[in-house]
């Protein structure tokens, strides 16, 4: 995404013209009538994390499994039927959320038989496309649980994809440098709202902060099973999850929170029915931002953060409404 080098420039919001204030809500819209498909898994990345939780998912007989990656030859892509054409993959999303929403109708019962006969079903898929460019496939149907296996932070890249229209984006996320007095300012005020022995680190650079009750030199293993308040690993108490912590800050700073669920230890995924949830929050909140904005807002006035958190770990990133260009 691309950096913002001035404050005027990252300040600066106009009144938008009734062409793009319909725009974004025609995408409210589209994401609050989006179908949750039941049994559906989509995972963003297919190296070692992404690997690790497809071959989880074979042996546990998940339903429908879908993998991607700009790496074709990403680990993943091993262990899974590859689809290269990407009319195939919306295709098939699109069949099984109109298929379920026929379901609808149907008894409990038959309902419960149909969901068995997809688990003994089982279906693992890879396909190679920017994890970035995701909100083409989520616009067809959110999957029931979105497992991020990528260095970025996926969360807040779904957020800025879902909010571009083409253009440059409606959000891009913040650069802050030492010599912005204001913005460093608003960013360490936010990092100190948080409890010191669980930030891990902050960087002003990428408007980012990661949240840790592990200590630095200590690493999680791969198989930790996350408890809510007690480590057992580190024999370390953990008064209030991540989560909460994280949570609580929106009271204060606007933002909005993307909780972790686990899949299997080591691994979480957020579960598509809030990540509709979020996506149509936070959408709300730009627009408000971009109609009500004054020339010259203030940066807490024109920012918001975008987290997600489990028990133990997080990470925040700020995103900033951008200029607009109509």
């Amino acid at each position: 995404m691309q950096r913002v080098t001035s404050l005027k420039a990252r300040s600066i919001l106009h009144i938008m013209c009734p062409a793009m204030v319909e725009l974004i809500n025609s995408r409210i819209r589209l994401v609050g009538s989006l179908p949750v498909i039941r049994g559906y898994y989509l995972v963003l990345g297919g190296g070692k994390i992404g690997d690790s939780f497809l071959r989880y998912a074979k042996k546990a007989g998940f339903p429908f499994v879908l993998v991607i990656d700009a790496d074709a030859n990403a680990p993943a892509s091993l262990n899974a039927i590859v689809l290269n054409d990407r009319r195939c993959v919306i295709d098939t999303i699109s069949s099984m959320a109109a298929s379920q929403g026929k379901d609808t109708s149907q008894k409990p019962s038959a309902r419960k038989e149909t969901e068995e006969k997809m688990t003994s079903e089982s279906r693992t898929y890879f396909h190679r496309m920017d994890v970035n460019d995701v909100f083409s496939l989520l616009a067809h149907g959110l999957p029931e649980f979105i497992i991020p296996a990528v260095t970025s932070h996926a969360a807040a890249d779904i957020v800025a994809d879902a909010l571009d229209f083409g253009q440059g984006g409606l959000v891009r996320k913040l650069s802050i440098t030492r010599d912005e007095g204001e913005m460093m300012a608003f960013f360490e005020s936010l990092v100190a709202a948080f409890p010191k022995d669980i930030v891990a680190g902050s960087y002003s650079e990428h408007g980012a902060i990661f949240f840790s009750y592990a200590q630095p030199g200590e690493i999680c293993p791969d198989n930790c099973p996350g408890q809510e308040s007690y480590c057992r690993t580190f024999a370390r108490e953990k008064p209030r999850t991540i989560t909460s912590y994280v949570r609580e800050v929106t009271s204060i700073y606007p933002g909005q929170v993307f909780e972790s669920c686990q899949m299997k230890p080591g691994i979480g995924g957020i579960k598509g029915i809030d990540l509709r949830q979020n996506l149509v929050s936070v959408m709300r909140h730009v627009l408000t931002l971009r109609q009500t904005a004054q020339e010259h807002p203030g940066i807490k006035d024109s920012s918001f953060f975008i987290a997600t958190t489990c028990n133990c770990h997080g990470i925040l990133t700020m995103l900033q409404v951008s200029e607009a260009t109509h």
